[in-house]
């Protein structure tokens, strides 16, 4: 007999404990930057280039992003595709729209 992993209620979206570097973060055009803080100017660190892919907000994928920064990363997220689902489902009504009309 099979038995059910529990409630999703149960499950967590947290990465898990913190690294030992405290973080910041700060938008560049359409970047999000999350990073260690005492990170010096100069200093080298690894660095990840975050595309989500699911045409949603950053913001969302925020407690990840600021995970991997407080291992030492340098985290950066392009927020140019927050609206794609949006401009996505009007140009879809449109081409419905129009294909009716003929």
């Amino acid at each position: 007999m099979r038995r059910a992993l529990g409630s999703a209620a149960a499950l967590s979206n947290s990465p898990g404990a913190p690294g030992p570097h405290s973080t910041k973060s700060f938008t560049t055009g359409d970047n999000l930057v999350w990073m260690p803080s005492d990170l010096a100017d100069g200093e080298r660190a690894p660095g990840i280039v975050f595309d989500h892919g699911l045409c949603g907000a950053v913001p969302v994928y925020n407690p990840l992003l600021e995970h991997l920064a407080s291992y030492g990363m340098v985290v950066i997220a392009n927020r140019a595709q927050e609206n794609c689902v949006t401009i996505n489902m009007r140009n879809c009504l449109l081409y419905t729209s129009d294909a009716a009309d003929e």
